[in-house]
């Protein structure tokens, strides 16, 4: 299983964890231990499939959310 594959599900199962509660991009990263560079892209990418939903701004940043369906 590639990195990439191995971030996008830890990010889901972290979000799947703390849900209905959302989180920043940071948070996320700090707590699952994966580099933003990597898990920033995988965000998007959950994102843009319809798994992860942004909720809201934090300053400058934006809180993520799993999106059941």
């Amino acid at each position: 299983m590639s990195k990439k594959v191995k971030a996008k599900i830890t990010l889901l199962e972290y979000l799947k964890k703390i849900y209905p509660k959302s989180a920043t991009e940071k948070e996320i990263m700090h707590e699952t231990g994966i580099a933003s560079c990597t898990g920033g892209g995988a965000l998007r990418t959950l994102r843009s499939r319809g798994l992860v939903e942004v909720v809201g701004k934090k300053g400058n940043a934006n809180v993520y959310r799993f999106k059941p369906s």
